[in-house]
């Protein structure tokens, strides 16, 4: 699981891979425009944010928050749902999750046989 603290921020510099104008190509982020980071449980999801939140420092975008959906599925998603409210904290930035039983959702979704 995610531990507080971690994440491949050293890789964002310099590293052509990470460019924001090749990820982003064709993506209006002025800074006009308004922009909430969605996350996932992965170091991809780490790497994103971390850009993205630089590109706000240097006014570049505006990053007004970051959001979780916690699928319920995996026994350590609350703990990853814990790592993204430290990181967002840590980042200065508003932290908003929802949990969702997609499991549950499911069998209620499938026809009585």
């Amino acid at each position: 699981s995610l531990q507080p603290g971690t994440g491949p921020r050293g890789l964002l510099r310099g590293s052509p891979a990470l460019d924001p104008g090749r990820l982003f190509a064709g993506l209006d982020l002025s800074p006009n425009k308004s922009l909430i980071a969605a996350v996932s449980g992965g170091s991809d999801s780490v790497a994103m944010l971390r850009l993205l939140h630089d590109l706000h420092a240097r006014g570049e975008l505006r990053l007004h928050a970051v959001a979780d959906l916690n699928h319920s599925i995996r026994p350590e998603a609350g703990e990853d749902e814990a790592f993204w409210r430290h990181l967002a904290t840590t980042l200065n930035l508003p932290f908003f999750s929802a949990r969702v039983d997609v499991r549950a959702q499911a069998r209620a979704a499938r026809p009585m046989s």
